[in-house]
This record gives C-alpha cells, sequence and structure tokens, in this order.
C-alpha cells in the first residue's frame, strides 16, 4: 500500500533534494519555474514535521532550515571537505544520519549546532556593543589631541557627530569586505594588499605596524579607501574593482571635516583593534586566544543596534583632560525608547505587513497570473505601492526587516519575472534577492526621527541590507527623513492663526490664506512626478543615484519649500514667534509670493494661493516677509515635520488633488517612552505640552503626565489609511493607565484591534523584552476599520509563545467590564473565562466600590509637604505603606525611617474643608504600592481616628450606608484581589483602580430587632465552626438570608468577621512581640543585634532546636553583649517559646479559618459556581 505524502514525512528525518552532478544551485534549469533554493523551501513547508533540507549537486551541499530565514543556509564544498581528515570529519558532523535523528524532545544535533552558533553570534555582538562606547571616546580623543584640526571645547557636539560618521564608515567597509562585496578576494589582490582594512589585521594584532603617535599615515590610507568607495574617480573604481558606491556616507562635500582633520597612527590603530577582534589585543599583556569579528556573520538589524546606543550620549571633558562619553538624559531614549529585540520587530513586520501581502495575492489579476503561470510581476507591482511607515525609526530595525520580508514574498512568488543576464561570482539567486531589496527600500519604505544621526544610521543599515555588486548605493533621502514626528502643521489648519483654536469663541478671520489652491495642486503634482521617477528608475549606476540627488535637490525639494515655510511660520507661534492674526495672513502671503505681500487681489487666479478679501487694512498693506530668525531659526531648532509636505504621494494624487484614502498602508515601530516634563527632559517642556494639547488629533493622548508613546500611538492611527494595519511595542500601561484611558478609548472604539500580546514580567531582566529596562510592555495589532473582536495573549515571560493563556474579547465586552477606565485585561494565566467572569461580577453588582466608598490618596504629601516634616518626634508619626498590613496596622514601619508631622502648621496651612482634616475619621488605608507578583496587591486594614496618612497609603471614609468594616472584608477578599490583578499593569494600587472594583448590592431592608437576632446567631455559628474547623453552619445560614433577601444581614456578618481579623491579628503580634520582649528583658538577647537580624521575626514556623542553634551561632557577639545563657535560661527560653508558639499557631488557624469564611461568604454574594471560584483561586 502506498503511504500519504505526510506518512513518508513522519518516517524521514529529513528532506533531501538531488540534482545532477555540479548543477547550478543559484540558477533556473530549463523548462523549471522555481529556483532549487525554492524546491527545498516549499517540501519543508509541506513536510511540517521536518525542520532539515539538504540541497546538493553532489559537490556543494547545502543545509536548509524550515525556522531560517528563506535566503539563508549553510554550505560545504565536498571536494574541499575531503582533502583533510578534519574536513571530512566537519562533513560527516553535518550532513550524515545521526545529524538529523531527533531525540525524545524532538531536538537533532543540527538544532543544538543552530543554537550554539547563535549564542556564539549574539555573545560577538554583545561585545562589540559593550566596546563601541571607549571605541568612539578613542577616536574623538585621538581627533582631539590634533592641534592641526584646532577642535575646541565648544565643538565637542560637531566632534561627536563627524566620530559617529567616521564610525559608520568603517562600519559598512568591515561589513561589505566580510560579504565580498569589496574585492578582497579578486585575483590580482590589488586592493586586497593596498586599501583593505583586511591587510591591516596581522600588524594591528602584533603592533608591529602603526603605532607612531606622530604619523597620520593610516588616516590618510582609510581617507583614501573611503574616497575611492564614494566612486569620484570612475577610473580608479574600475582598476581597483570597487563599485562606485556613493550613496552620500563618504561624499567628502557633505563631511568636509573628515577631508582636514587628522588622527594619529596609534590612536586610530586602537579604534580598529576594538572593531576587528574580540577580545581586543593589548600591549605588554599575556597573549589570549584573539578572534577576529567576522562582519559578514553579524546581522545588520543587531550593528543598527550596536551604535544605536550611542546615540543617546554626547562627549563631556573630564578632569584629566581626556574626552568622554556621557550619557544625556534629555537626548532621545534616554529613558525611553531601547533597542527592539529581534523576534519583537519580526512579530510586528509579519502581522501588519504580511497580511498586506496576503490582500494583494488575493486579489483577481494576481490570482489570474498564477493560475495562467504568468511570470508577469503582478504581485511584486502591487507589493511596491505599498508604504511602510516608521516614524521614529532609530537604526532602522523595524524598516531593515520590511526590506527583507517584502523582498521574500516578492522573489518567491510564482508570478514575479526573472532578472535577464547573471553578474559574474555572483549567484542568480541572489542577485534577485538583491534587486527587489533595492526595489522595495526605494519604493515603499518610509523613516522619520528626531535625531539626524539615527537618520544617517538607519539609511547605513538599509545600505547593508540592500548592497549589491557593481551596484551605488540606493537613493533614500525622499523617505528617510529628519524631524519630529509629532510638531508640524496640518495643511487644513493654515487658513488661520493656530492660537484661534484654543478660544472659546472661534472668530474666523475676515481673511485668510488656503493653502490648497490651484498652485499648490500644480506643485505637487509636478512634485509627484519627480519622486515617482525616482522610484520606479533603478538605481544602476552612480550617475543614476547623482540625478536622483541632483532632482530631489534642485527639483522636487524647492517646488515646495514655499508651503513648508508657511507651515513652518504657522508651527512657530507655540514656541515663541509671536505675532496677530493679520501680521500671519500678510507673511504666509508673503512667501507664497516668493517675498513680495502683494493685495489678496492681486494673487487671486490660477497664479496664486486661493485667498478671501473683505477688506482688512491690515493684510493688504505691504509687509516684508518673515524674518528668517523668527520662524526659520525656531523650525530648524524644533526640526518642524509637516507630513503631508514631506510625503505627499501618500496623501495626493498625481494631479495634487488630494486622496479619497490618504495616509500609510502600514505604520510600526517602537516609540519613544519619555515622559514630557522638565524634570524628566531638563529642559522647559511648556510650549511643547501647548502645541500637543492644541492639537485635535492629540486630544486622546494628552493629559496626567504626558508620555510620548501616547503621542506617537495616536499620530500613527492618524497617519493610517482606511484598511491600513499599525503596530507597536509599547508599556503594558496602555491596556489600563487611568492617563491612558482616553487613547485606549480611540482604539477600542474607532479601529479593529487585532492581537494584544502582553508580556507583565519585568523583574527578571533576562526575562523580559527589554532588558535595559524594567518595566512590563505589550505589542498590539490593529487595522483602520470598525472593531471586531480581539485576542489578548498573556505571556509568562520575554517570549511570544502558542500556549500563553488567550482572551478572546470584544470592545463591548472592555465597557462592560470596565466602563469608567476601559482596562483591558492583563493578568498572567488569564483566559477567555476570566473576561466572563470579571463582566458577571459587574452585571452582578450592578455599580463598583467607588460608588460606596470612593478611595483618596494620603493627605501629607511626603515631597511638597516635606517642610511640615521631621526625623525627630515633634508630632504624630505620618502613616506610610510600610505601616499598612493585611488586617493590622504596624505601629514600626517594616522599612524607611518615621517622619513626624507638625500637625497645627500643616491643618493651618492646607485649610479647612480639605482632606488634611479627614485624619479626625477612622478610615481604611491601603498600601499605594504593591509590585505586581507580590503575594498580595491589595493590603488593607483599620487606621483609627487621629492618625494621618502619606501619600504612599490611599484611604476610604466610612461610607453612609455601608460599615466600613464591612467594605474592608470585601476588600481584602479573594474576589477583590483576583479582579484587580486582572487588569493592573503596573506596581501601584491607583485608587481608580480600587474604585472600580464590583461592589455587591446591600439591601438594607430587615427590620432593626429581626436584623440583630440573626446577626447574633450567625456570629455563635461562626464561633461553633472555628472551634471544631467546620464553616457549614455559618455558610448554610448566609444562604439562607441570601435567599430570602436579607443582604444586609450578610453585610453585618462580613462587617463582624473583619473586626474578629483586626482582633485576632492584633492579638497574634502582641504574641509574639511578647516573646521577642522577654527575651531580652529575662534574657538580655536582643533578636536584631543576631545574625541574620530577621531570623526570630516569625519564630513560630521554627523549631526549639532550631531557636537555640541561632543562639549558639551568635554566641561570640552575645558574649560581646555581656549575655551568656546558662542551663536555667535555656530551659526557661524554651518554655516561654513553646507558650508562644502554641498561641500563635493556634491564632494563625483561626486567622485562615475567617479569612477563607469571608471569601466564601463572597462568592455567595456574587452567586460564583465551583468552576467560576476555582478561577479566583487559581489565578490569585
Amino acid at each position: 500500500m502506498e503511504k500519504s505524502a505526510s506518512e513518508r514525512y513522519r518516517a524521514a528525518v529529513a528532506v533531501l533534494e538531488a540534482k545532477r552532478l555540479h548543477h547550478p544551485l543559484s540558477q533556473l534549469s530549463k523548462h523549471q519555474l522555481r529556483y532549487p533554493h525554492q524546491q527545498i523551501r516549499d517540501y519543508l513547508l509541506d513536510a511540517q514535521v521536518l525542520g532539515w533540507g539538504i540541497l546538493t549537486n553532489g559537490n556543494l551541499w547545502r543545509l536548509y532550515c524550515r525556522d531560517a530565514k528563506r535566503h539563508e543556509y549553510f554550505e560545504l564544498n565536498f571536494e574541499v571537505a575531503i582533502q583533510s581528515l578534519d574536513g571530512f570529519k566537519c562533513f560527516l558532523a553535518f550532513f550524515s544520519p545521526e545529524a538529523f535523528r531527533r531525540d525524545a524532545t524532538g531536538r537533532c544535533r543540527l538544532d543544538e549546532i543552530r543554537e550554539q552558533a547563535a549564542n556564539v553570534q549574539t555573545e560577538l555582538e554583545d561585545n562589540l556593543r559593550q566596546r563601541v562606547f571607549s571605541i568612539l571616546a578613542d577616536l574623538a580623543n585621538g581627533f582631539a589631541d590634533r592641534p592641526e584640526n584646532g577642535i575646541g571645547e565648544g565643538e565637542l557636539d560637531t566632534l561627536y557627530q563627524n566620530c559617529l560618521i567616521y564610525l559608520y564608515r568603517l562600519l559598512f567597509v568591515l561589513y561589505a569586505e566580510g560579504r565580498d562585496l569589496l574585492p578582497v578576494n579578486r585575483p590580482d589582490r590589488k586592493y586586497l594588499k593596498n586599501l583593505s582594512l583586511a591587510r591591516l589585521r596581522r600588524g594591528l594584532q602584533n603592533f608591529s605596524d602603526y603605532d607612531d603617535r606622530h604619523l597620520t599615515r593610516l588616516c590618510e590610507s582609510l581617507r583614501d579607501l573611503f574616497r575611492l568607495i564614494n566612486g569620484a574617480n570612475e577610473r580608479m573604481n574600475r582598476d581597483y574593482g570597487v563599485p562606485r558606491y556613493n550613496g552620500g556616507l563618504f561624499d567628502p562635500e557633505k563631511y568636509p571635516l573628515l577631508e582636514r582633520w587628522v588622527i594619529a597612527d596609534a590612536d586610530l590603530a586602537t579604534v580598529l583593534r576594538g572593531l576587528m577582534f574580540s577580545p581586543p589585543p593589548e600591549r605588554d599583556k599575556p597573549a589570549l586566544p584573539i578572534q577576529t569579528v567576522d562582519f559578514a556573520d553579524l546581522r545588520v538589524q543587531h550593528l543598527g543596534s550596536i551604535y544605536e546606543g550611542l546615540l543617546e550620549h554626547h562627549l563631556v571633558k573630564g578632569e584629566d583632560g581626556r574626552l568622554r562619553l556621557d550619557i544625556d538624559r534629555a537626548e532621545r531614549k534616554a529613558t525611553g525608547t531601547y533597542y527592539t529585540p529581534d523576534y519583537i520587530v519580526k512579530y510586528i513586520v509579519e502581522n501588519t505587513v504580511g497580511p498586506l501581502l496576503k490582500e494583494i495575492e488575493e486579489r483577481e489579476p494576481v490570482k489570474a497570473a498564477v493560475a495562467a503561470q504568468e511570470r508577469s510581476n503582478a504581485f511584486a507591482e502591487r507589493a511596491l505601492k505599498l508604504n511602510i511607515l516608521d516614524p521614529a525609526m532609530g537604526s532602522g530595525h523595524f524598516l531593515v526587516e520590511t526590506v527583507i520580508f517584502m523582498a521574500d514574498h516578492i522573489v518567491h512568488h510564482p508570478t514575479t519575472r526573472y532578472l535577464d543576464g547573471e553578474k559574474r561570482g555572483e549567484p542568480k539567486a541572489e542577485q534577485e534577492i538583491a534587486y527587489w531589496r533595492r526595489r522595495v527600500v526605494e519604493a515603499c519604505i518610509y523613516g522619520v526621527d528626531l535625531n539626524p544621526l539615527a537618520v544617517e544610521l538607519a539609511k547605513l543599515s538599509l545600505w547593508l541590507v540592500t548592497i549589491a555588486t557593481d551596484k551605488p548605493l540606493n537613493f533614500l533621502d525622499h523617505h528617510l527623513r529628519c524631524g519630529n514626528s509629532l510638531i508640524g502643521a496640518r495643511l487644513d489648519d493654515l487658513s488661520e492663526l493656530p492660537v484661534r483654536k484654543t478660544r472659546a469663541l472661534r472668530e474666523r478671520p475676515e481673511q485668510h490664506v488656503l493653502i490648497i489652491g490651484e498652485r499648490f495642486q500644480r506643485a505637487v503634482a509636478e512634485v509627484l512626478r519627480g519622486i515617482h521617477a525616482i522610484e520606479e528608475q533603478d538605481s544602476d549606476d552612480r550617475e543614476t543615484v547623482k540625478d536622483k540627488e541632483e532632482r530631489w535637490r534642485a527639483e522636487i525639494e524647492p517646488r515646495l519649500r514655499p508651503f513648508g515655510d508657511v507651515a513652518d511660520l504657522w508651527t512657530s507661534a507655540f514656541f515663541g514667534n509671536e505675532m496677530d492674526e493679520g501680521t500671519y495672513i500678510a507673511q504666509a502671503q508673503a512667501i507664497l509670493a516668493g517675498g513680495t505681500a502683494a493685495t489678496p487681489s492681486e494673487q487671486d487666479g490660477p497664479g496664486g494661493p486661493t485667498s478671501v478679501s473683505a477688506g482688512s487694512s491690515d493684510a493688504t498693506e505691504r509687509v516684508p516677509p518673515a524674518d528668517p530668525p523668527a520662524f526659520r531659526a525656531i523650525a530648524e531648532s524644533r526640526r518642524f515635520f509637516h507630513w503631508e509636505l514631506a510625503f505627499p504621494e501618500v496623501f495626493f494624487n498625481d494631479d495634487g488633488t488630494p486622496k479619497d484614502n490618504p495616509g500609510f498602508d502600514a505604520v510600526i515601530g517602537n516609540p519613544p517612552y519619555d515622559v514630557i516634563s522638565e524634570k524628566e527632559q531638563c529642559r522647559s517642556v511648556a510650549a511643547e505640552k501647548a502645541f500637543y494639547e492644541s492639537q485635535p488629533c492629540l486630544e486622546c493622548a494628552v493629559g496626567g503626565k504626558l508620555n510620548l508613546y501616547r503621542l506617537f500611538g495616536a499620530t500613527a492611527v492618524r497617519l493610517l489609511a482606511r484598511g491600513g494595519r499599525h503596530s507597536f511595542v509599547v508599556p503594558m500601561a496602555l491596556l489600563a493607565d487611568a492617563q491612558s484611558r482616553p487613547l485606549r478609548a480611540v482604539l477600542l472604539k474607532q479601529y479593529g484591534l487585532e492581537k494584544i500580546e502582553a508580556f507583565p514580567q519585568k523583574d527578571d531582566p533576562r526575562n523580559r523584552v527589554f532588558f535595559q529596562a524594567k518595566l512590563p510592555t505589550c505589542i498590539y495589532v490593529l487595522r483602520n476599520r470598525p472593531p471586531t473582536r480581539f485576542v489578548v495573549r498573556i505571556h509568562p515571560g520575554k517570549d511570544i509563545t502558542d500556549t500563553s493563556p488567550i482572551l478572546d474579547v470584544s470592545a463591548d465586552d472592555i465597557h462592560v467590564l470596565d466602563p469608567d477606565n476601559l482596562s483591558i485585561p492583563s493578568a498572567p494565566d488569564s483566559r477567555s473565562e476570566s473576561i466572563r467572569l470579571a463582566i458577571k461580577l459587574r452585571n452582578v453588582s450592578g455599580q463598583c466600590l467607588g460608588k460606596y466608598a470612593p478611595s483618596q490618596q494620603g493627605e501629607v504629601n511626603l515631597t511638597t509637604h516635606a517642610h511640615f516634616l521631621s526625623n525627630k518626634p515633634v508630632g504624630p508619626v505620618v502613616l506610610r505603606g510600610a505601616h499598612v498590613g493585611r488586617y493590622i496596622l504596624h505601629q514600626v514601619a517594616k522599612q524607611g525611617e518615621p517622619k513626624y508631622l507638625h500637625v497645627d502648621e500643616f491643618l493651618a496651612a492646607q485649610g479647612p474643608g480639605t482632606k488634611a482634616h479627614d485624619y479626625r475619621f477612622r478610615r481604611i488605608g491601603y498600601q499605594r504600592g504593591a509590585a505586581i507578583d507580590n503575594w498580595r496587591r491589595i493590603i488593607a486594614t483599620i487606621i483609627e481616628a487621629g492618625c494621618h496618612c502619606s501619600d504612599t497609603v490611599n484611604y476610604i471614609l466610612p461610607p453612609h450606608t455601608v460599615d466600613l468594616f464591612a467594605v474592608l472584608a470585601i476588600l481584602n477578599s479573594a474576589v477583590s484581589e483576583w479582579r484587580f490583578r486582572l487588569t493592573s499593569t503596573n506596581n501601584h494600587v491607583n485608587s481608580y483602580e480600587v474604585d472600580g472594583l464590583p461592589f455587591p448590592r446591600f439591601a438594607f431592608t430587615t427590620p432593626a430587632g429581626e436584623r440583630k437576632r440573626h446577626g447574633a446567631k450567625a456570629r455563635q455559628a461562626y464561633e461553633r465552626g472555628l472551634s471544631d474547623g467546620d464553616d457549614t453552619a455559618a455558610l448554610t445560614l448566609v444562604d439562607e438570608h441570601l435567599k430570602a433577601a436579607r443582604t444586609d444581614v450578610v453585610h453585618d456578618l462580613l462587617a463582624f468577621l473583619a473586626e474578629r481579623m483586626m482582633a485576632l491579628n492584633q492579638e497574634k503580634h502582641e504574641a509574639a512581640r511578647g516573646f521577642l520582649t522577654d527575651l531580652k528583658d529575662f534574657h538580655g538577647v536582643d533578636a536584631h543585634s543576631l545574625k541574620p537580624k530577621t531570623r526570630l521575626d516569625e519564630f513560630w514556623k521554627l523549631e526549639a532546636t532550631d531557636v537555640f542553634a541561632h543562639l549558639k551561632a551568635n554566641a561570640r557577639a552575645l558574649a560581646a553583649q555581656g549575655v551568656r545563657l546558662r542551663e536555667a535560661d535555656e530551659e526557661k527560653i524554651r518554655s516561654r517559646f513553646l507558650k508562644a508558639k502554641d498561641r500563635i499557631v493556634s491564632l494563625e488557624a483561626a486567622l485562615s479559618f475567617t479569612d477563607r469564611l469571608i471569601d466564601r461568604i463572597v462568592y455567595r454574594l456574587y452567586d460564583l459556581t465551583p468552576d467560576e471560584i476555582r478561577i479566583v483561586e487559581g489565578e490569585q
């Protein structure tokens, strides 16, 4: 019987595709529709159960891994391998049957080898990432030390920027040499011997050359190399076999200082050693195994991360006169965004760009071409029309991944036409990949960053991933731009001065400028023709790229510059450029008229902007053009960015009219997470905040502590075309934080959320998404379409795993669950059943705790009220979170020094009627901060009247109808704890979160006498149950009262049980303190003077032998205090210990019984089923 394909695959250990001897593995054969590597890839996808495949032509043997990228493989030449025993062993290690045989876990030897190789690669990258800071400092000192360079202390920023460019150049050369994109293996060896970095390795390693502190030979040699790569001398490039890469990175005119500055051989050699060796060799140190860094093996995405860390630093001069790197909190990424792990980037790209490509595959013309087996580029042409944006691109990690992802899909699509011809020494398949990557990067990729050095780094990253032999570097200036993605104008806003937007009465000016006119449309149409020409023309030679640069500089940019100047003028009004309406109109008209402010009637008609005249004398006067310093200097320093003018092809049709569906097809990335405040930014932020607050499109992102990630989220969805897709990785505060509630409401109600991946774990740096940042994070994926159901997956660590719990929810579910805050559940181990239970709690209760008993923050702010506090006991101690226990108030806080309050001065300063006077009431207090992974998040107790609470304590005043102790019982119950954890995303126990907890309905309708009688019976049932350890009788009574709608009796029982918890805890505390006091008073033993000092804090959990062992271990310390325990002492200590332990163990049993009874009563109040109770108790 013939086996099915799946059965054959399950019986195999690998897939083998064998071609005839010496058949080219990277070329297409006659009558074949797929490259050989496409065949083996397709087999692996079909097999599913097999992870590895072999492709061979008898001589070349390739390994393909199903989990690797499509273009990645390992290759071994058999003819070379069999020429040595070690080579043959290597061949057997990779290609023998044992290499593929899987163990019980499903892994084989090749899986282990691949994992080890990845670890080595990661270690290499990490080492280089750590060294690059000292490398840049060495380079900067080398340049600064040369007197002829004339670099003063006022030019450190310029020095820093040029050092980064120099390092970018070195990185490019090292990568290109490692990938044979520079001719290090050319037969004549001319490049290798005369100009390459590879030729320097031996001399650098042995310190035999380049050790002089006066000569600058090495610097001059590298300058020649950089000029050669730039390609200005075609003949020299031809002689050396070096492609004329150009691209701007090596352009002497763009970086003239690097043409003039010199650096000593010794200093530049130190820089090169740091880059080229791991670890770098050191003079006069014992020789260590030195590994040459093979840049060919380093991933472009991670090379970007190595250099991206430098962007948040600057140069300072130390006391020793040497320059060093210092971090600047005001720099981009200083407190917020961190380099994104590769798997997060892949996930975001696959879930945004991936579905867009899938939709293109489903379009009828593409399906028809597939059916007809036509290689018509039907898929590629449509894919190249996608516009993908990263508005905070950094090193370009997301954009690099997008280029790789899209090009792979295009290359392997059955409608993609194969390229004609083949370059010498370059396999055809690699040509195909390189070609389509270059097409994608010029047509589809858009990026913006505030830091110009980040823009250059992103260009470098994209050049490295698209570089091809004999091709110049792509022109990228039209799509990778420097600017502030958040601050700029919309064309619709330019008709009036922005200050009008903030007035309660919206007055339309008598005369105003409308940018959208015939002149503007013609300008846009001309610009779009130029942009399309850039995108559609292949960058095959240096002249073409130069032509693109010149066209961009001389034709395209100037065409829209006047409109950009008006947008800058408008935006500058927020940043110190004060002007009235008439001045703005006149200056805008003067800019558009090319420098003269003609009357509006003269500007009407085909040649000028559309305007409206109503006889305003101010507007018709001849006003000189806006003074350049008045707005251009502001615009340049703030880097205003006007999206519609920067990327007109995204927002306008070819004829210059607005698109019906403007915007990007995908907006992706990892935005900064910085808080916008003077404290965080170390500068005034008032103007920025005023701008953000004035923008309607940012309304959902402002309020509270302004955070950049919220502003970027609001901007991203505004820039998204209908049907477009968007995904960011952001703090998990987006899911439940009160300050992110407006943005969350917009995302839930106006867009189609599809997926949320939550990573609440933050304390283990090796198992959280960002190693450097101790914060929980999440990825969200949405589409610009009406809301639908979406899934939330909560992962225990940093990895995205299919086995993690999944919640299936909708915006309506969230609204029912938490109508006030719209919190999205993200507790570990949450499932869809959790959502249904939370909704049930809400429906059963009908209202939340805040309706009965709202929370407030403690009245004494430890920072702003510090002048009312003292370290001396001048008044009562101020209660902090550490004083608050669960059903107990600690007289001495477990941590921190006590603060005492000058009560009279404090109350007088706060005035009557303020919460400062709430100290007069008994109240519930709970810790305002409790870590996500703490044993309990809600820790509450009763605080008696006369106590003052700090801002680390939240409190609840006595409600009008409900007993304060009943509130305490419900607040400390398992149900409230579970519900709180379900949507908590940080270490704060915020008042709005507690206010939003469900609270049972109590109807106080039972006659007073009857209620009192039932209450007494319930208390008696509790006492009997406590003595025999059985709560059945008490719960039976509860069931009867609930059935008879006597919820007030149950309320009274809960209040009584909470009082018992307080009393039992106090007894336990006194019993414990009594034993430790007796130990000190009668035997001279201070438990906290012993080591470890907390050993006896919970002595009742020890045996007597443990206590005496602890005392004996501290015998020397006790002797120093004059304490010598005799046999009689030991007997007395033993007796006191056993008595105290018996008492405390008994009290703990009573506490456990009472606490458990409270939980079971609350379960009944919400009518929970056994399965629902298991959810609550299993997810605490």
